[in-house]
């Protein structure tokens, strides 16, 4: 259910870039775009070991993250975590 609202959330953002650029819509959606694409980096970088040891490809990894967020970081599995 989170990723799906973060998708419509992207959309939405990415649609304000196609509006009138004087609208309030355009201004709320290009901020929003701006601040969720700098909070999804910081958290790409924050979470680089474990997105480096979870399973998949590291770049397949941030492109979920850069998307999802912590909802995909959450999603993995801990890499501290003891075999059983």
């Amino acid at each position: 259910m989170a990723r799906c609202a973060l998708i419509v959330v992207w959309a939405l953002a990415i649609a304000a870039f196609f509006v009138d650029p004087g609208s309030t819509l355009s201004t709320i959606g290009r901020w929003v775009f701006w601040l969720m694409l700098f909070t999804h980096v910081a958290e790409a970088f924050v979470f680089r070991e474990k997105l480096r040891a979870a399973p998949g490809s590291m770049a397949s990894n941030v492109v979920n993250t850069l998307i999802f967020g912590v909802v995909h970081v959450q999603s993995l599995p801990d890499p501290n975590a003891a075999a059983d």
